[in-house]
C-alpha cells in the first residue's frame, strides 16, 4: 500500500486511519512516501496489530506523484500493490471487495472501484458503467470515474509487463490514465461498482492553472500511446480537450485548429464547438474558462 504525500498532515492521518481500519485479513504494509517534503513522526498511527506495518521514506526518484509511487513500490514486497492519495480515504470493505474481484476472474490483474466525491458539502457518486474494461474501452473514453486511489494490482503483473508509473508525463498530467492504458493491454481491468473511496475536493477546478499541462500532457499521451489515434472517438475527445485548453489560454488560432481536427474525427465532441466559438470571438475567454471549471474537459 503506497501513499505519496506532501505537506498534508491532517489529510494523511485520515487516509492512514482508513487504510489500517480495513477488514482485509492478510498482512498490510503501508509505505508513506514524502515528496518534496520532510517526513514527520507517524508512529502513533500504527495499530496494535502484528499484521499492520507502517514504513516512512522520502521520494528517491523524480519529484511528483509518479516518482513517489514508484519509490514506494520499489520499497515494498507484498503480492498485491495498492495506492491512495493523501487527501483520499478508503471506505470499509474496499480492499476485501477488490481482492475478491481479482480472485473471481482468473485473468484479472488489476481491480478498481467507484468513488464518492465531497465538495462544498455535496456528495457525488461516480460509478463506472462496466465491470470490466479493455484497452479499446480506455481509448474511447478516459473513464474519469476511475482514480488512482482505487487501484489494486498484482505485483507479478506489475513487474512482468505493466511497469511503473511514467515519470515523464508533463507535470504529472494523465499519469494514472497512461498506466491504465498499459495495464489494459495485458488483461481486462475489473471494476467493483461500489463507491469505496472517499475523495474530498476544496475549491472548483481552475482551468487556467492546468491548461498548458493539459496541452503538453495530451500530446505526450498521443505520442506514447498511438493506439488512441486509431480510435476516432478517443482522438476526437483528446483534440477537443486541447482545443478548449488553448481557448482558455486565449490562443484563438490554435483553439480553432484543434477544434476543426476534433470535429473531423468525431462531430459529436461538444468541447470542439465550445473552443470553435471562442476562436471566432462568439464566446469570450472568460466564459470558456468558467464552463471548463464546471466540467471535465481534460480529455
Amino acid at each position: 500500500m503506497v501513499i505519496p504525500t506532501r505537506d498534508r498532515p491532517a489529510e494523511l492521518r485520515r487516509a492512514l486511519a482508513s487504510i489500517f481500519a480495513q477488514d482485509y485479513p492478510g498482512d498490510l504494509v503501508c509505505v508513506v512516501v514524502f515528496d518534496r517534503a520532510e517526513p514527520f513522526d507517524l508512529s502513533d498511527m500504527i495499530p496494535p496489530r502484528k499484521d499492520r506495518t507502517l514504513v516512512v521514506m522520502r521520494n528517491a526518484r523524480t519529484p511528483g506523484g509518479a516518482g513517489a509511487r514508484n519509490t514506494g513500490v520499489d520499497a515494498s514486497f507484498g503480492d498485491l500493490i495498492a495506492f491512495c492519495d493523501d487527501g483520499d480515504e478508503w471506505l470499509p470493505g474496499k480492499l476485501s471487495a477488490q481482492v475478491e474481484a481479482l480472485h473471481a476472474d482468473p485473468d484479472a490483474e488489476v481491480a478498481l472501484t467507484g468513488v464518492e466525491i465531497w465538495q462544498g458539502g455535496v456528495r457525488t457518486t461516480l460509478l463506472p458503467d462496466a465491470i470490466s474494461l479493455t484497452s479499446e474501452d480506455l481509448c474511447r473514453t478516459r473513464v474519469t470515474d476511475l482514480h488512482t486511489s482505487t487501484l489494486l494490482v498484482e505485483r507479478e503483473a506489475y513487474e512482468r509487463g505493466i511497469g511503473p508509473f511514467d515519470e515523464a508525463c508533463p507535470e504529472g498530467y494523465g499519469e494514472a490514465y497512461e498506466w491504465l492504458l498499459r495495464a489494459a493491454v495485458t488483461a481486462p481491468v475489473v471494476v467493483v461498482r461500489d463507491p469505496l473511496v472517499r475523495m474530498s475536493r476544496g475549491g472548483a477546478f481552475d482551468p487556467a492553472d492546468r491548461s498548458q499541462a493539459i496541452v503538453d500532457g495530451i500530446q505526450y499521451l498521443l505520442t506514447v500511446h498511438p493506439e488512441i489515434r486509431r480510435c476516432r472517438q478517443g482522438i476526437s475527445r483528446m483534440e477537443g480537450a486541447i482545443a478548449v485548453a488553448h481557448a482558455v489560454l486565449g490562443r484563438r488560432r490554435e483553439a480553432r485548429r484543434w477544434a476543426l481536427r476534433s470535429i473531423r474525427h468525431g462531430p459529436a465532441e461538444k468541447r470542439s464547438y465550445i473552443a470553435l466559438a471562442a476562436s471566432t470571438k462568439l464566446v469570450g475567454t472568460a466564459t470558456v474558462a468558467r464552463w471548463a471549471g464546471r466540467t471535465d474537459f481534460r480529455g
